[in-house]
């Protein structure tokens, strides 16, 4: 039945409410059904209802993976210090998750603390070099901090890795109040690139 309701969800069908009743009413300790449906609804960019379906699969059983999906849920309805507590016990629950990991430095980072965000891109990026969204994080993080080199080190491993950050990362570097405007942006990629 919690596929069945899944493709209604994707199909915005107006079945699901009815379906979503029933499940509640049968199945309501269905840890695994309940974050699928939540997964689904933070797609559908429904997130009260995905907090409450992850908020039930958590309740059941608690997992990293539910803890995440109650923080981006919170997050996406704008309760960012509540999102930042579910990611930190998202990483309690499972200490080697890099994605927790990096869903707490984001929300450190939402809150403007910096130093915490600093910190959580750095670990994320000690065991996940390749991840190029926490290089231009941990980048626009330490130029807030007012630390423009170590920025442009951070901006400069993201361009090296995949080269489309560069418009986000040049746009970034202007918009800080500790940043800088190249008119040349052809030598701004190759300075970057080292």
């Amino acid at each position: 039945m919690f596929s069945h309701c899944l493709v209604l969800l994707e199909r915005a069908e107006p079945a699901a409410v009815k379906l979503l009743q029933d499940l509640l009413t049968r199945y309501p300790d269905h840890a695994p059904g309940w974050e699928a449906i939540g997964q689904a609804l933070l797609r559908a960019r429904k997130a009260e209802a995905a907090l409450a379906c992850f908020e039930r699969a958590t309740h059941v059983s608690p997992s990293c993976t539910r803890a995440m999906g109650r923080g981006s849920a919170l997050r996406m309805l704008g309760r960012v210090a509540e999102a930042r507590d579910a990611f930190d016990e998202a990483g309690r629950l499972d200490p080697h998750s890099g994605r927790a990991t990096f869903l707490l430095a984001l929300s450190a980072q939402d809150l403007q603390d910096f130093a915490a965000a600093r910190d959580g891109y750095l670990r994320v990026l000690a065991n996940n070099p390749e991840l190029v969204e926490a290089h231009v994080n941990l980048g626009t993080v330490l130029q807030a901090m007012g630390d423009l080199e170590g920025a442009k080190q951070a901006y400069g491993a993201a361009v090296r890795q995949r080269g489309d950050t560069f418009g986000r990362v040049s746009q970034a570097m202007t918009m800080s109040p500790k940043g800088e405007l190249w008119l040349d942006l052809e030598s701004l990629r190759r300075h970057l690139a080292g």
